[in-house]
């Protein structure tokens, strides 16, 4: 049998506002949910270092740890065993209840889709169930109550298939992503299968007119001249061993976009 959890992110940035917070809002958290914080966090930077080192060097890499965290969340539900403690450990979430982690993504998503008026995110889930293969209702109750999860049902042998969940991931995403699914398995009997959509304004806005062509370094040391964005702020930074970490606010800052400048020659 197969179970396929999907997970998916895409993002952009526009202009702001002047009428809404200018300073970020602050979210009340609980200790449930300041632990299942943690955990994504751990599970973040693991999961950016598998994936780093499975790929070419050279190959661009963007992905979404909340997105994946949800998804497996999803599965947790409808696992024991092995599989059960296997996704406990990946995701680090060793002393934290499924009842916990199903209650904090539950408030934690109220709270982030609505604290910032200047950014549209959205998170889809969704549930798709072969139509031969038995499932139990309370695991799809589970999944609609406290993430959100669309119910849908599948026929693996019918060739549309992929296509009609293609279709639903790229209206989640706003059209931006598109043909996910070429295939499936025959031994695919459930797809668990996250979307994030977001667009943020950014609290500083860069002028366009400032735009202007300039060198970016690759990992093999040559160079391309690409468009650069320019402005002068005051931003937070951080100077650490080899690298300079910049954060960009969006909105009122809730939301903010971390870079990272590695040192020269490096």
């Amino acid at each position: 049998m197969g179970l396929i959890p999907i997970s998916m992110m895409m993002f952009s940035c526009s202009k702001a506002e002047e009428t809404y917070p200018t300073e970020p809002v602050p979210i009340n958290l609980t200790a449930e949910q300041i632990k299942l914080i943690e955990a994504e966090n751990s599970f973040a930077f693991d999961i950016f270092t598998q994936v780093l080192n499975s790929s070419e060097e050279s190959e661009n890499i963007l992905i979404s740890p909340l997105s994946i965290s949800i998804a497996l969340s999803m599965t947790l539900n409808g696992a024991d065993g092995d599989t059960r403690d296997a996704i406990i450990e990946a995701l680090r979430l060793q002393g934290i209840t499924p009842d916990e982690v199903n209650n904090s993504y539950k408030s934690l998503a109220k709270e982030l889709l609505s604290v910032d008026k200047r950014v549209l995110i959205s998170i889809a889930n969704s549930v798709w169930t072969e139509e031969e293969f038995p499932v139990r209702q309370a695991f799809i109750d589970i999944l609609n109550n406290y993430y959100d999860a669309e119910s849908r049902s599948f026929d693996i042998h019918d060739p549309s298939t992929p296509d009609i969940i293609n279709t639903w991931i790229e209206e989640k995403t706003n059209k931006l992503i598109k043909n996910m699914i070429s295939e499936l398995d025959d031994n695919t009997v459930m797809l668990l299968i996250n979307a994030i959509y977001f667009k943020g304004k950014w609290k500083n806005q860069f002028d366009a007119s400032k735009t202007t062509n300039g060198p970016f370094y690759k990992a093999d040391n040559t160079l391309v001249d690409v468009p650069m964005m320019k402005q002068t702020e005051n931003f937070k930074a951080f100077s650490g061993n080899g690298f300079i970490i910049a954060e960009l606010p969006y909105g009122q800052g809730n939301y903010v976009m971390d870079v990272l400048i590695p040192d020269n020659g490096k």
